[in-house]
């Protein structure tokens, strides 16, 4: 009997044991109502852990498999954290997109036991990286401007550009709901302009630049971080319109001042797009030729593509060409997929390199039906380079 009893209490323990090495989130009644939450975090003192997800998330089912499942992260978590979640699909998870407009995930929220927003994260986090996170939040100071009110009014616009894929809104809605707000800062008007920056006229345009620094103590670095960008974006195609550098180089010297480190990288888009689009050939390649010596984040292989095709449509400049070939050469290398292998057989092709082209397109062609995709194009410069490799013969 005493046998029995020792390996009653073993599995208990083990159980138990087992139980603190498993981040504990609240069952799914108890967390649907966001006001109960609240609630259970004021009691127990503890911040609150929200993660919201997505079904056919590879990062979601990575941070949920490795990350959660760490022994410390979990102890760390289940001693000082109310933790849920919720599918973004989910009612609950629908407010959380409407007040702290989601942009990728998982999308990671972490509040005060009041209720108050003090760290907002998106996408997968390793146990080191979210261990590192978690204790500087547990001391963190919260953002106080954002209420706890998991829905506030929104206008119906907003609303309705959230639920329904490709709703047109125009810029005069926006701005004529923007005009008739008391408080542009407040939470609602900063959704609207956050999501809506690309129809925001020059008045609301200057409102967010002249108070970019109570912005950023409002709602934190990240989210006016890409109101800037957005900015950036519409000031940059002011400046191709009018073929002003000027209005570029002032373009960088906003983002060097108003952006993070991380995000200043986006000023080598700013100077590749205007050069581009200008055929501003000589300081685009110069440009180009700068970004690609770094990692690839700003500049990926797709995007040097698509600049590398750019070159072959519009642009003569032998030596330009040559190097848009060579960067294209280095790509095919390592990614042999068709659309790279049609662009620097192309490029090959106007280099007037004839056999190299001629190799590249029959393997662009080869490439391209293994992979399913249209070889029409590709099959048209290899019929152009055997008629003009016979002329030569």
């Amino acid at each position: 009997m005493k046998k029995y009893l020792s390996l009653f209490f073993v599995v208990i323990l083990s159980s138990h044991l087992f139980a603190e090495d498993k981040l504990r989130f609240l069952d799914s009644i108890s967390a649907e109502n966001w006001e109960n939450v609240k609630a259970l975090a004021a009691k127990e003192n503890k911040f609150i852990f929200v993660d919201i997800y997505m079904d056919n998330c590879k990062y979601c089912t990575m941070m949920e498999e490795q990350t959660f499942t760490n022994s410390i992260v979990a102890k760390l978590m289940n001693e000082n954290f109310i933790s849920v979640h919720y599918n973004i699909t989910s009612e609950v998870g629908n407010l959380f997109n409407k007040k702290y407009r989601i942009k990728g995930f998982p999308a990671l929220f972490i509040f005060t036991p009041k209720g108050e927003l003090t760290e907002k994260l998106s996408g997968y986090l390793n146990e080191d990286i979210f261990l590192s996170k978690l204790n500087n939040i547990l001391t963190a100071k919260k953002h106080k401007n954002i209420s706890s009110t998991l829905n506030p009014v929104f206008p119906d616009f907003y609303l309705n550009s959230l639920l329904k894929e490709n709703t047109k809104i125009d810029s005069a809605t926006v701005n004529n709901f923007l005009d008739t707000t008391k408080n542009l800062s407040d939470e609602v008007s900063f959704s609207v302009m956050y999501r809506f920056t690309q129809l925001l006229n020059t008045k609301h345009q200057q409102f967010i630049i002249d108070n970019l620094s109570w912005l950023k103590k409002m709602y934190g670095d990240d989210d006016v971080e890409t109101l800037v960008l957005g900015l950036s974006g519409i000031k940059l195609r002011e400046s191709i319109k009018l073929n002003d550098e000027k209005k570029m180089e002032d373009i960088l010297a906003f983002m060097e001042k108003n952006l993070s480190e991380r995000n200043k990288k986006w000023k080598d888009y700013i100077k590749i797009h205007f050069y581009g689009k200008t055929k501003e050939w000589k300081n685009f390649a110069e440009t180009m030729n700068e970004c690609i010596k770094k990692p690839l984040d700003v500049i990926d292989e797709s995007m040097i593509n698509s600049y590398s095709w750019n070159i072959y449509q519009q642009c003569d400049d032998q030596v330009i060409i040559s190097q848009a070939t060579n960067w294209m050469k280095d790509i095919v290398t390592k990614t042999p997929q068709h659309n790279y292998l049609y662009t620097y057989s192309s490029l090959l092709y106007k280099s007037q390199n004839l056999p190299e082209a001629k190799k590249y397109a029959e393997l662009a062609v080869e490439t391209g039906k293994k992979e399913n995709e249209h070889t029409e194009e590709t099959e048209k410069l290899l019929e152009k380079i055997n008629n003009e490799m016979k002329n030569y013969d």
